[in-house]
């Protein structure tokens, strides 16, 4: 069975390249280091994109595909485990205090009734500091989907996208939020269609190996405007002992001007958030 061509296999591999000496809080992908992000996102990152059921129609939405393959649906699962859970870069922050902060990142399923392999799953993420547990400086919804590209030859491959999106509200409003990803009842009345896409943000990742997965943003097209930036990049690896995310800010002359430097953070696995099942 086939799905429908998205890019070729060649051109997906380019755009996804990850640099040599990778290490995540991408917008996974998360942990951005919060001295350039000391509370929350500035609103001028807060892209004017309509909200999730419009322009931006979320996988749950969109015509039934046929029928996913066994291998498929056991590999997008997986990746869904190794994203939930609660993590830690206290570990990292000891060996580096000058250049990482001890930061706590939860990534916790919601919304199960409309989740499925077809449909793809929604995730809740939070990320704070250790010192300030109960003031998040990031939140945001996760919607974790697959799809499929093809080479020149038409051999479909099964790449794994993670949309990322922003909650209702001022950054104060969606301080109201916190603790959601061990409480999904914080987020009653909050609905995929009242989410906010953050175009061109999505991290596509692909199955390197048994229970790991890699995979960046695309090109140029994740807009920032934080500390002189024009765009954003993210890079992930998840495995079964955790994360590793690396954001970073470029200006128009391509120069970096926010993110950490020397490599991103290590997230160690910790206790596990509520089930995806």
């Amino acid at each position: 069975m086939s799905y429908p061509v998205l890019m070729k296999l060649t051109d997906f591999l380019a755009t996804v390249a990850l640099a040599s000496a990778l290490l995540p809080a991408t917008e996974l992908h998360a942990a951005q280091d919060p001295r350039s992000h000391p509370t929350k996102e500035s609103v001028g990152d807060r892209p004017a994109t309509p909200p999730a059921g419009d322009a931006n129609t979320p996988a749950s939405d969109l015509a039934p595909r046929e029928e996913m393959p066994k291998e498929t649906r056991s590999n997008l699962q997986e990746l869904v485990d190794l994203m939930v859970g609660s993590f830690s870069s206290e570990k990292q922050h000891k060996e580096d205090s000058e250049n990482f902060f001890d930061i706590r990142l939860h990534m916790a399923p919601i919304w199960k009734d409309i989740s499925s392999d077809e449909k793809g799953y929604w995730l809740y993420v939070e990320q704070a500091t250790a010192a300030m547990p109960d003031r998040p400086y990031r939140q945001r919804v996760y919607h974790v989907t697959v799809e499929y590209v093809s080479d020149a030859s038409g051999t479909a491959t099964p790449v794994f996208k993670s949309a990322v999106y922003l909650l209702p509200g001022t950054p104060q409003e969606v301080l109201k939020f916190t603790g959601a990803w061990k409480d999904e009842k914080k987020l009653e009345g909050v609905t995929p269609e009242k989410l906010i896409l953050r175009d061109g943000c999505t991290v596509v990742m692909s199955r390197t190996a048994e229970g790991r997965f890699e995979g960046a943003t695309v090109g140029k097209g994740c807009p920032s405007e934080r500390g002189g930036a024009k765009y954003a990049t993210a890079e992930v690896h998840v495995n079964k002992d955790g994360l590793q995310t690396w954001d970073r800010g470029y200006n128009d002359k391509d120069e970096q001007v926010w993110g950490a430097e020397k490599g991103g953070y290590r997230f160690e696995r910790g206790e596990t958030a509520r089930s995806p099942k």
